[in-house]
Order: structure tokens, then sequence, then C-alpha cells
């Protein structure tokens, strides 16, 4: 849910920045934002938000479903029942495997 707050708070931003690539000739980002307000309204600043944040529920599903499997494989080849058990570089390097 963090990662969704995230995205949710700086999408106007990637929006802006999207635009100006593909040819939209803003002054700055104050402009652009007060055309996009004045054009299309408050919601303009968040178009193509919601396919954005629906691709986001698959990737966290398997990188968490991934981290788990990992520590669960940890814990077994360790022999102990709880993560904190499992060395630190290991846990770490299960995190960056999964890009959790």
């Amino acid at each position: 849910s963090a990662g969704v707050t995230a995205t949710v708070c700086t999408y106007p931003l990637d929006l802006l920045r999207a635009r100006q690539a593909v040819g939209f000739n803003y002054r700055n980002y104050t402009s652009a934002c007060e055309d996009i307000l004045r054009k299309e309204g408050a919601r303009g600043l968040f178009k193509g938000l919601s396919p954005t944040v629906i691709g986001m529920f698959p990737y966290s599903a398997i990188s968490f479903s991934t981290f788990d499997f990992l520590k669960r494989e940890l814990r077994k080849y360790h022999g102990v029942e709880l993560d904190a058990d499992v060395p630190v570089h290991q846990r770490l390097m299960a995190g960056g495997i999964c890009g959790a």
C-alpha cells in the first residue's frame, strides 16, 4: 500500500513528464498544472492512474509470495523457526532476489 500511495502522490508529475515527452509544450510545471486544471479539471492530473495502480498488484503479489517462499526455505535450510535466526546477509539476498 505504500507503493500505491507514493504512486498516487507523484502521478501528476509523471503525467506532466510524459506529456512533455510527446510534445506538449508547457513553459514549466506550474503552467502545465494550471492548463490541465483549466481544461480537464482535477481529474485530468490523474488520467491513466487506474491501469498503473492495477498493474502494481500482480507485481506486489509475486514479490511478496517469492519473499515468503525464500524465507521459509532458508528457515528450513538452517533448521530454525524464526526469520531472525537466518543470517542477515541471506535475508537481504532473498529480498533482493524478489525485489521486496
